[in-house]
């Protein structure tokens, strides 16, 4: 440690150790305080579900385009991709129809910070009476923060204590590896593969997963999700 002193002379001394102690604690303190807000949990940031809206259609259609190769490998209506504007909007007024009227429930997943689309999380009644289908798409540029789970988590919660259902499916193609690590990971057994037509293309192949339970839903309440408009 230096002193200045007049005329430019410096007078060197030493540091009392406790002073040391303390500038070390401080360095020490500041640097974790700066890696734990640049490296905030995902599981905190707050996340929102709620019926698509017409606002959302520039949104979609980049989330889409960024994610194309796995829209179209994996879901049911990526076959349709890439679509015009147009052909979106359309398929937007029919998502919010369909959960107004209360048959299906495709709903936008939402940044509740900052209103950025993330993707979708979805419920269908295809299983039958007393049983819904969970189902959800995470664009590209978010993947791998748990949104996929944290949203799925929160619509089972749902459809169990809202909807009064007594199980749930959760359909993914069998290639579909990242897809079936959520439904293990959410408490969701296999139960039986299958060849069907859905969405109105051509039949394909299904793993299809059950959970039997609330209680067996391996998640807890997330307080950072949200679902409006259900």
């Amino acid at each position: 440690m230096s002193l200045i002193l007049g005329k430019g002379r410096m007078l060197h001394a030493m540091p009392h150790p406790a002073f040391e102690t303390r500038i070390l604690y401080f360095g020490i303190s500041m640097l974790f305080l700066g890696v734990q807000q640049s490296h905030a949990s995902p599981s905190s940031r707050r996340i929102l579900l709620r019926p698509f809206r017409a606002e959302d259609l520039l949104p979609l259609r980049a989330a889409i385009d960024e994610t194309l190769i796995e829209v179209r490998r994996w879901l049911p209506w990526g076959k349709e991709e890439p679509s015009s504007l147009e052909h979106l909007a359309a398929r937007i007024d029919k998502y919010a129809n369909e959960c107004a009227d209360g048959t299906a429930w495709r709903l936008a997943l939402i940044d509740a910070a900052d209103g950025r689309f993330l993707g979708s999380g979805t419920l269908f009644p295809y299983p039958g009476p007393g049983a819904l289908e969970v189902g959800y798409w995470i664009r590209n540029s978010e993947a791998g923060q748990g949104l996929a789970t944290r949203a799925a988590a929160a619509l089972v919660r749902h459809a169990f204590l809202e909807q009064g259902i007594q199980r749930m499916e959760l359909w993914t193609r069998p290639a579909n590896e990242a897809s079936a690590a959520v439904a293990r990971r959410l408490g969701f057994h296999f139960r039986e593969q299958l060849k069907t037509s859905r969405a109105g293309a051509a039949p394909e192949t299904y793993d299809i997963f059950e959970l039997s339970s609330l209680s067996a839903l391996g998640a807890p309440e997330d307080p950072h999700v949200r679902i409006e408009g259900l």
